[in-house]
């Protein structure tokens, strides 16, 4: 229903509204955060291929979400303004570089980091369970199918999908606050979304989320599991 409306309304190039900010981030933002959890592992003294503790996977997953909170949230507050322009009207194609120009124009430096509280309540519980459930899935699904990418992509995919129900809400307040022109708390974001639609209202799009999500997710767990592999090569010597 959303996406006709969508297209009716706004024609195709509306289902690309926001890209570029994604396309751009995307790549450095996953390395941080994969990085950021190897190096809360390595100070835990775990190394590649080591067996991880329940304990030491949650505290590592917590500062992978702590570090990357505080990279997205410029970079979320663009995308979804750009997402939210001219919505139910006419695309407009304002560029990444401009908008951020407005933002801080009309904002400050601050303005680009709207939404910083309610980002650490999405990010910290999103990847402490993010990767304290691939690490159980993965253990789970190894005795059967062995230690292999379809295991991987499996773990990733139960992974990914367990860590955005838990964090769907916090994302969608997120949105409410970075898409308001004025100062907008938590508590009042959440009264607004639930007036508006009720509880269903902090669920609302977590459908399309997940179909992008859980596939993405997984296969950047393949990638993660098989870069660990072709550099631990290198600690050898």
């Amino acid at each position: 229903k959303t996406t006709k409306s969508l297209l009716k309304k706004e024609g195709f190039l509306a289902l690309y509204k926001g890209v570029r900010s994604p396309m751009y981030s995307t790549p450095f933002t996953a390395s941080i955060t994969f990085a950021s959890y190897e190096s809360a592992n390595r100070v835990l003294g775990i190394k590649p291929g080591d067996n991880k503790t329940l304990s030491a996977t949650l505290l590592s997953g917590l500062w992978a979400g702590f570090v990357f909170a505080n990279i997205i949230t410029p970079i979320d507050l663009i995308k979804t303004r750009l997402q939210m322009e001219g919505i139910g009207d006419t695309v407009k194609s304002t560029k990444v570089s401009k908008m951020v120009k407005r933002t801080f124009r009309n904002e400050g430096v601050s303005g680009l980091y709207k939404g910083l509280g309610i980002t650490f309540f999405r990010d910290i519980p999103y990847f402490t369970a993010q990767f304290a459930m691939f690490e159980a899935a993965k253990h789970t699904l190894e005795p059967v199918f062995g230690s292999s990418p379809f295991t991987s992509f499996g773990a990733g995919a139960v992974a990914v999908l367990s860590s955005w129900i838990i964090s769907y809400p916090q994302d969608v307040i997120k949105t409410r606050i970075q898409c308001s022109r004025k100062k907008t708390k938590i508590k009042e974001a959440m009264r607004e979304i639930y007036s508006m639609k009720g509880f269903k209202g902090f669920w609302k799009g977590l459908s399309p989320c997940i179909m992008r999500a859980v596939i993405t997710g997984a296969v950047r767990f393949v990638s993660y599991e098989k870069c660990q592999e072709f550099l631990s090569g290198f600690e050898k010597y």
